[in-house]
């Protein structure tokens, strides 16, 4: 998520794509990746991109695709369409190390209601196909063994714990700057972190990364959410 702009997000996502693919094109096409197509991407074109990325990458990321998704009409319900976005998501952070479920609502990317997550996504789905095969083979495999409702729900969960942590530090910010001195001589940085532990140490089901990193993401937290 490193870009304020969408002109920014669609000409690296349109480079990260066609990067990942130029050696496959011809046996693998995608569509035209225009403004329009990529501003508001509908979900058959997510696929069919998807797909390409996928398929490019050779025999390590067989198995990620379900027979059904890889047939020549493949039909998606509200449901399986989740399915897809989250098989591949948890694969991408497997093979790269980043959360990619803190950013990337699946639901969001369907109704394209979240246009740069979904560029994000794009992405780094791009850079995992570059990653060492056998890296890559065994995200898909450990991925495979976990029901996608189960990685949904974990996602899910985690995104709204940050979300809630994200309210208190704003919270805690504002009474700071008006003067109240809660937290004086606290940094940012531990502030959110302290947070995070409290509110984990609270609620047993939710797992989380990193304090490091979930303050890392703050910032995009605090303008979507």
């Amino acid at each position: 998520m490193d870009f304020d702009s969408l002109e920014e997000s669609l000409s690296a996502t349109r480079t990260a794509i066609e990067r990942s693919i130029r050696n496959t094109a011809d046996e693998f096409p995608i569509p035209a990746l225009t403004d329009k197509m990529l501003s508001r991407p509908p979900f058959m074109f997510l696929y069919t991109l998807i797909k390409s990325m996928v398929l490019s990458a050779g025999d390590s990321m067989d198995g990620l695709l379900l027979a059904e998704e890889v047939s020549e009409n493949p039909t998606f319900t509200k449901s399986s369409k989740i399915k897809f976005l989250v098989r591949i998501l948890h694969t991408v952070q497997h093979i790269t190390g980043e959360r990619v479920d803190i950013f990337v609502s699946p639901a969001k990317v369907i109704s394209g209601k979240d246009v740069m997550a979904t560029h994000f996504l794009l992405r780094e789905l791009a850079k995992a196909t570059c990653y060492p095969p056998m890296k890559v083979a065994d995200a898909v495999s450990e991925v495979n063994q976990v029901d996608e409702v189960v990685l949904y729900q974990n996602s899910v969960r985690l995104r709204n714990t940050i979300t809630r942590i994200q309210a208190k530090f704003r919270g805690k910010l504002q009474r700071r700057k008006e003067g109240e001195g809660e937290g004086e001589g606290e940094g940012e940085g531990n502030l959110y972190t302290n947070l995070l532990g409290s509110y984990l140490s609270s609620n047993s089901r939710v797992t989380a990364p990193r304090p490091q990193l979930c303050f890392a993401h703050l910032n995009y937290y605090i303008k979507h959410f």
